[in-house]
């Protein structure tokens, strides 16, 4: 557990969007998105990267 808590999570569930090495997102918690959208958002970071 210390290596979540050295990423600043305070627990699980956490969710890490890492791009080339990089944390680009960090979410603590359920993320309570249905997956189509979830895929939308990750496909517009995609982009915008």
């Amino acid at each position: 557990m210390g290596a979540i808590q050295a990423l600043g999570f305070q627990g699980l569930p956490a969710t890490l969007v890492v791009i080339n090495g990089e944390a680009k997102f960090r979410y603590s918690g359920y993320i309570k998105h249905s997956p189509e959208v979830i895929q939308d958002w990750l496909t517009c970071l995609k982009e915008e990267l």
